[in-house]
């Protein structure tokens, strides 16, 4: 089961996620104006734990901060993000203003399902 699933070419419902530091309350410091945050999801491999290799991410595209205080981040698709169903995994990449990059889940990713729409109509169902 996916932590996160979408029927091809919808758009809603948005994904979101709540950054922080595995086994700690602690959160990153998203409060600032110059963080950048970023949605990154690629092919999943067939173990579905590992991201399939060689394959450029399916979207790598910027997210909104939601909460800073919560770290709460959210993406919203674009149609052309969700046009081919697949088990994908997916990631936050976060740049803070001194440059620094820190990826979230620290220890794992998002699995996100696209599934197949029953009246698409391009043959890829």
């Amino acid at each position: 089961m996916s932590d996160f699933s979408i029927k091809a070419n919808d758009t809603l419902p948005v994904i979101e996620a709540t950054l922080g530091y595995t086994g700690l309350r602690a959160v990153p410091d998203l409060t600032s104006p110059n963080v950048k945050v970023e949605f990154i999801m690629r092919t999943a491999a067939s173990d579905g734990a590992s991201p399939l290799a060689g394959v450029i991410p399916r979207v790598k595209a910027p997210a909104s901060v939601v909460d800073a205080a919560t770290g709460r981040v959210r993406y919203s698709w674009k149609r052309t993000d969700t046009t081919v169903p697949g088990s994908y995994l997916a990631e936050w990449e976060v740049t803070f203003p001194d440059g620094g990059v820190q990826t979230f889940p620290l220890r794992s990713y998002h699995t996100v399902d696209v599934l197949a729409d029953l009246d698409e109509e391009s043959g890829t169902v």
